[in-house]
């Protein structure tokens, strides 16, 4: 499963540290989906990077890992890469999705990034550097979006209980009678 409010990205706390960064790389071509771990093994910190050759077996290591960044090709085997962007949204988690495709147009990247694609490259372009840049930025994000899901949650939680006896308050009770 992707990152959801009640649980801390602890890779995203502490970059190049020993905390595992878990890394789900998804890729339906066998040449693609090695350049791409070939990339991650530069990458500076401790990773732990699972594989998937299809959306299928993409979606299915979301339902059973906790991962804080995703790297997928956009066309997986007559599958859309932005399908597990749209099922994060479903299920109410997030972490930083990055889309790889061998077709590149500025209007695809545009479109990713407003469907909640975290970052977007070409496989043209694709390297470690450029990569490992990506990736420490989505962390950074990730651990962003946690923060404002943890203060939101916080919020809601003040907003509904009394703080001194966490009971609740006036709003809430007369919300249920309703």
């Amino acid at each position: 499963m992707a990152v959801s409010p009640s649980q801390a990205p602890e890779g995203t706390e502490r970059l190049g540290q020993a905390t595992p960064i878990h890394i789900l790389v998804a890729d339906d071509n066998d040449v693609d989906r090695e350049r791409i771990l070939r990339c991650l093994l530069h990458y500076p910190g401790a990773t732990t990077i699972r594989q998937a050759n299809s959306l299928n077996a993409a979606l299915s290591a979301i339902s059973v890992e906790t991962f804080y960044i995703i790297i997928i090709d956009v066309d997986l085997g007559g599958s859309a890469g932005l399908d597990v962007v749209r099922h994060l949204g479903e299920t109410g988690r997030f972490c930083a999705v990055i889309l790889v495709t061998g077709f590149s147009s500025e209007r695809g990247a545009v479109d990713a990034i407003r469907g909640g694609v975290y970052d977007y490259i070409s496989k043209a372009k694709l390297s470690a550097a450029r990569l490992a840049h990506v990736l420490d930025g989505g962390l950074r994000w990730a651990a962003a979006q946690f923060a404002l899901a943890k203060a939101d949650h916080q919020l809601r939680q003040r907003s509904l209980y009394d703080s001194l006896m966490e009971l609740p308050n006036r709003d809430l009770f007369f919300d249920r009678l309703e």
